[in-house]
Order: structure tokens, then C-alpha cells, then sequence
């Protein structure tokens, strides 16, 4: 875990499944 990219990956990969499900998660997490 060392880096901006790859934390902002990392955010992205499992935020984008978590927006087309309905954005639970996404909302939770945020």
C-alpha cells in the first residue's frame, strides 16, 4: 500500500461494482 495511484485504484475497483449494485457500499464506505 504505498502510493496515491494505487490506493485510488484499489478505491475505484471496488467502489465502481458498489455504484452499478446501487451505491450501498459506496455510500457506507464514504
Amino acid at each position: 500500500m504505498r502510493g496515491p495511484a494505487r490506493d485510488e485504484l484499489g478505491f475505484q475497483a471496488w467502489r465502481k461494482p458498489a455504484d452499478w449494485s446501487g451505491g450501498g457500499l459506496s455510500e457506507e464506505a464514504v
